[in-house]
């Protein structure tokens, strides 16, 4: 019960913040590739924690899917940008 209420706490969560990354204001990201980065590290850290959990290491996971998340999406916005 406490890994569901775990997973279901991180998506709500990643879901809070990666609606509110896509406004560009004062704190927040200013291009495409910064916002893209903001909204894959969320995605990354959903999906690093749930896997983490599955091995007993949910913090590690998903600070694991955040970083690669925020890189991969960082190098896709600037890709999209130079296009």
């Amino acid at each position: 019960m406490k890994s569901k209420l775990t997973i279901i706490t991180s998506l709500f969560s990643a879901l809070a913040f990666s609606s509110c990354a896509s406004n560009a204001t004062a704190f927040g990201p200013k291009t495409e590739a910064q916002r893209t980065a903001v909204n894959a590290a969320a995605a990354g850290a959903l999906v690093g924690g749930v896997v983490g959990n599955q091995s007993g290491e949910t913090l590690k996971g998903a600070a694991t899917g955040a970083a690669v998340g925020a890189g991969a999406g960082y190098l896709f916005g600037q890709n999209q940008a130079a296009q």
